[in-house]
């Protein structure tokens, strides 16, 4: 009987700290991105010309059932295709031509189910699912020296198929948008696997507590916003034989920001950075190889309000230098996003969409531009500290 008790208290407990989620509302979140980079070689005898696009879709449709239960699926669709030519063309004509054409792709579908408990404008939510992944290569090769053409090629396909385990929190900025944390894993219990944040928007009329028009401290002038990133990347491949080789790179990148509002809702801002590669092989042909990076991005970026949820946008240009050789490259990049004030001192921004070009230029050899552009319902945020 006392059980039976508890456990009745235990579920009118439950049912009154979280509410209930109608049945039918939708779930969407996504994004979309591409970027073309073309590349040629500034040699007048043998022109090499280089084209390369990479694109990617990503989309999540979700559906609540009864009892806070959603139904769902991922999408992703990746292309990238290539090409690359080069004609040897002394004394003024051709005397010699190659190209390859290739084409990689990569698809997955990840149907799942997720349990919801909301308390306000908060979600806790756990599930799983079942994900399928389909990826290849095509590549076709030609070269014709004088009247004799060959042709050559290879294909690649994998496929794939594994459990996916998820919990994670929405965290409600309006009614609709919100901020979302999920830890992703192919294990059980859920672990640590794989963090991911972003936004998503949910659709039905909820009778949630929020102040988003109230003014906030944030975005006055003269506070700053500090920033930084470091890492290391190192690997190791070893081929065992009588050279004996052990081929050894290493990536390490420093990089530091600040910026200031200069007035109300505007800040101006820098960003150095630096990165040092060095490739190592040792054996019979031992040799190193080593590159320094350094690299300024200015910025501005303007907050629309001084309410607790705004848009913003961000206009930067970029410079890098490679030492000790005449290796530089420029950049121009917009984007526009969205803000939400945290508190008194935090700032969550998401970028909603990215344009922008690339050049660059290694001494006389080689030049490159890469025109990029991408739009997203928020699949990443950063979260900044601003210091008065």
């Amino acid at each position: 009987m006392k059980a039976q008790f508890l456990t009745a208290c235990l579920a009118t407990l439950t049912s009154t700290l979280f509410a209930q989620i109608q049945p039918g509302e939708r779930l969407y979140g996504g994004s979309v991105s591409s970027r073309n980079t073309y590349s040629h070689n500034l040699n007048t005898d043998v022109k090499n010309n280089s084209s390369f696009t990479a694109s990617a879709v990503q989309l999540t449709v979700g559906k609540f059932r009864q009892n806070n239960w959603l139904t769902g699926i991922n999408m992703s669709l990746g292309l990238s295709p290539g090409s690359n030519k080069i004609v040897s063309a002394v004394g003024g004509q051709n005397n010699y031509e190659s190209g390859t054409r290739y084409l990689s792709y990569a698809v997955s579908l990840n149907p799942f189910v997720r349990r919801y408990w909301e308390l306000n404008n908060i979600q806790l939510f756990v599930g799983g699912g079942i994900g399928v992944s389909v990826s290849g290569f095509y590549s076709r090769d030609k070269e014709f020296p004088a009247e004799d053409y060959t042709f050559s090629g290879n294909r690649m396909f994998g496929f794939g198929i594994s459990p996916s385990f998820e919990a994670g929190l929405n965290y409600f900025v309006t009614k609709h948008l919100a901020l979302e944390l999920k830890i992703s894993t192919n294990a059980f219990p859920v672990s640590f696997g794989q963090l991911g944040a972003g936004f998503i928007y949910r659709t039905g009329d909820h009778a949630l507590t929020l102040d988003n028009q109230a003014q906030t401290n944030q975005t006055k002038k003269g506070g700053w916003l500090p920033g930084g990133s470091f890492s290391i990347s190192n690997t190791s491949v070893k081929t065992p034989g009588e050279r004996n080789l052990t081929y050894d790179p290493g990536i390490y990148k420093v990089s530091l920001s600040a910026g200031k509002f200069i007035r109300e809702r505007t800040v101006l801002g820098i960003e150095a950075g630096y990165q040092y590669t060095e490739r190592r092989t040792e054996g019979e042909n031992a040799s190193v190889s080593k590159s320094k990076w350094f690299s300024v991005v200015p910025y501005v970026q303007t907050y629309w309000l001084t309410s607790r949820l705004t848009p913003f946008h961000r206009i930067s240009a970029s410079w890098s230098k490679l030492v000790g050789a005449q290796g530089n490259t420029f950049g121009l990049n917009g984007q526009f996003g969205l803000a939400y004030m945290l508190g008194e001192r935090f700032i969550i921004e998401t970028s909603l969409a990215s344009v922008g070009v690339d050049y660059s230029r290694l001494g006389n050899s080689y030049e490159t531009i890469s025109p990029y552009a991408s739009a997203s319902l928020g699949n990443q945020f950063a979260l900044r500290y601003v210091f008065r």
